[in-house]
């Protein structure tokens, strides 16, 4: 176990950290959705009149903006605004 911040970190499988002292649960996925939802509208704005959208664009669109921002929500939890990693 190592402490940063007041905060308690565990390792699990070598290269991930959970805070568990203060942080009992993170509701993220309205963030997620909307970083999906956001990159689909500026995809259509830039390809609509060029070409036509196709529902498997839209949808990988979405899951890959979701994807990367939860990476990014996973990196702030783990590294914190310090920039050390636990």
């Amino acid at each position: 176990m190592i402490s940063i911040c007041g905060f308690v970190s565990i390792f699990f499988g070598g290269d991930s950290c959970f805070l568990i002292k203060g942080i009992r649960k993170v509701n993220y996925y309205t963030y997620m959705a909307k970083a999906g939802g956001s990159k689909v509208v500026s995809e259509i704005n830039l390809r609509y009149r060029k070409e036509p959208v196709l529902f498997h664009d839209i949808s990988s669109w979405g899951m890959h903006a979701m994807k990367e921002d939860a990476k990014y929500a996973i990196r702030l939890f783990a590294v914190g605004e310090t920039g050390k990693i636990c």
